[in-house]
Order: structure tokens, then sequence, then C-alpha cells
């Protein structure tokens, strides 16, 4: 139904899970420069080795996918803008993982080795980690860095950066709406900063089974952060946390009657949002469906995008300019905006609410 699953939105799911944040470039070239990989906010930290290596020591905010679930699940990988640094116990897998992700897209990749330590712990150790790029620059020796025990405390996907802008001023009761929700994102973070429900439907069985395996991930992170000394992260609807009951996914086809009915029905929604998805026949019930003073956040491939980079092709997935902006014009519009993201998508982005005291507009037939 839309690609989001393989190509992740540029802004970290900061303001419901422990965040690395933009920071400086960083050197591998030296020791001390490998330790701030481990502590920067600008690197992303994936572990692939054994679930008991993980549990007996890890890195503080890495995330642990091991042997090849990275493959199975790129749902849970970081923007393709973002840096990596992948740690395995052999140097033959961490360089294996770091050259695909490079191959796949991801033009920042470091890895790094952490060796069996003998004994019943296997946890890293800093005077033999070792490190290399994916061009197979010089190996160097990390310094001390501080470890965690137990389960993962971090994600690495991220939400739509044009959602996380605008989230802060969503409502934060009633019901959303995630249309054509693909994997999940959106909706599993827009819920953990909410009150009110989130429904994600999409017709797509696989991609449906990808939002609640992320969902389930995303309430691991959340349990093991609760029951820790850092308690719930910033942001997060504590009344909520840790279990996430407030996002619920269905399988719905929104091209019949009944879908339509159920989903988009007059009035329904407080938000709903729309991220890689275009289909015109539902404009106007999309539209209707907002609750009066609803909020609308849209955005979707205009048609430089094909030109950009080859797909979508059909006509029918890509705006023109201003048309989405031209659907919505009986709301009122709180944010347009039309051009490249910082991964070279070709976007129209929209954020409108509903008038209060508005009608419902007429609805497609």
């Amino acid at each position: 139904m839309n690609d989001k699953d393989l190509d992740g939105p540029p802004e970290r799911m900061a303001s419901a899970m422990p965040s690395l944040a933009q920071a400086r470039e960083t050197s591998e070239s030296h020791p001390a420069e490998l330790n701030r990989i481990l502590r920067s906010a600008s690197w992303r930290i994936i572990d692939i080795r054994p679930a008991h290596s993980f549990r007996n020591g890890h890195y503080d905010d890495s995330i642990h996918l091991p042997g090849d679930t990275w493959r199975r699940c790129p749902y849970l990988l970081p923007p393709r803008r973002r840096r990596i640094c992948v740690l395995a116990g052999t140097e033959d897998q961490a360089r294996a993982v770091a050259n695909a992700l490079g191959q796949s897209g991801w033009a920042h990749v470091c890895h790094a080795v952490v060796p069996e330590s003998g004994g019943t712990r296997n946890a890293p150790s800093g005077s033999n980690l070792r490190t290399g790029r994916t061009d197979l620059s010089p190996a160097s020796e990390l310094a001390d860095s501080p470890l965690r025990t137990g389960a993962p405390r971090t994600v690495l996907w991220e939400p739509a950066p044009w959602l996380a802008e605008i989230a802060g001023q969503l409502p934060k009761d009633g019901d959303a709406l995630d249309l054509a929700c693909g994997s999940g994102r959106d909706a599993v973070w827009l819920a953990s900063l909410r009150r009110g429900m989130v429904y994600g439907v999409d017709i797509l069985p696989d991609a449906l089974l990808r939002a609640r395996a992320l969902r389930a991930d995303a309430r691991a992170v959340l349990a093991a952060r609760s029951v820790g000394s850092d308690g719930p992260p910033e942001g997060v609807n504590r009344e909520r946390a840790p279990h996430l009951t407030n996002v619920r996914f269905h399988q719905a086809d929104l091209t019949s009657s009944g879908g339509t009915a159920r989903w988009l029905a007059p009035s329904r929604w407080n938000v709903v949002l729309v991220f890689r998805y275009l289909d015109r026949a539902l404009l106007p019930r999309i539209e209707a469906s907002l609750r009066p003073g609803g909020h609308l956040v849209y955005q979707t491939f205009l048609v430089a995008q094909r030109e950009r980079k080859g797909s979508p092709r059909s006509d029918n997935h890509l705006l023109k300019p201003r048309e989405l902006e031209t659907a919505f014009r009986s709301l009122e519009i709180l944010r347009y905006e039309e051009g490249d993201d910082e991964e070279g998508n070709v976007f129209a982005s929209l954020w409108a609410r509903r008038p209060e005291s508005a009608s419902a507009p007429p609805s497609a037939p």
C-alpha cells in the first residue's frame, strides 16, 4: 500500500522513547573517537550478538537485532540518513552486516567487535573492542564505556518528521486514525503521547504483522524503562506506559463500501494521519470524517518524486503542485509546504483543522 516500511523518516521517537539526537561528525581513527561513537548522540548502535551476550552487558542506547534479524525487521532500523555502529562477536559478522547496511542505502556505517570474554559473562570489554568502517579503515581500541544489563531500553525507528513537528499541538484526547499505516511507526509513536485511542488501518496483512511486532517492541522498551531508575521517558503518557494499550491495528479495504463506512464515517475522528498514500476518491471522505475541531496531518508524494526517485510511477499516486492544499481548502490550513526532505523525497505536506462551527462536507458517493 505504501513504502513506509523501508524508508524511515528522519526524526527519532524523541519525545516518547530514549533518544539519540543529532550531533557532530565523528571519526573512527582513534580510540577516543570510537568511544564517542558509543556515547555520541549522532550514532545509532545495533548489537547483533546472541541474546545471552546482550543481556549480560550492552552499551546504553543500543538495540538488539541478533543475527540477520535486521533483514527480517527493517521497520526497527533508523532512517538511512542516520549513522549506524554495528556491534558483533566476530570481525566477520560485524563487517558483513555493516557492509550489507551500506549496500542497502545507509551512507555512514561503522562496525565494532565485542570478543568472547570467557566464563559465563559475555560482557563487552572496553580494552578489547575494536572498530572499522565499511571502507575497512584500520581498527582501533575503545576506551571503557558504561554497560547495561537486561533488555533494550531504546528504539531506533522514528516517526515521520512532519508528524514529529506537529504532534505536540494535536489533541491528546479522542480517537485518532492512521490511514494506510504500514509498519505502524506513526501510530505507535502518536499513541505514546496521547490519552485517546489510535487506530492504524491497512489493507496488507504483512504490514499489520509488522505494525503489531513494532508495537510489542515499543512496549518492551517502555516496560524496561518503567521498572528501572529512569522511569517512563519524558513525553510519554504515563497513564498508558508501559503497555501502549491505546493503539490497535486492523485490516481494511477502504475502496469498499464497508471499509469506508466503518473507518471514514462522518465526524468520527479527532485526528487523522495519512502518510505516503493517495487515493483521490477518499479525500472528501477523509475530510468528512473529521470531527469539528479535528486535525488532519497529511504528507505524500508530488509528481517530481517520479523524476527524482523513479517511483511511485502512476499518476494516481502522485500529487500535482498545490493539489493537496486545494483538496482541503474548506478546512483551516494551519501549515502547508511542498519540497524535498533530507532523503531526497519530494512531498506535499499539510496540517489542517476542521472549523468548530463547520457542518460536515458532502462525502463522495
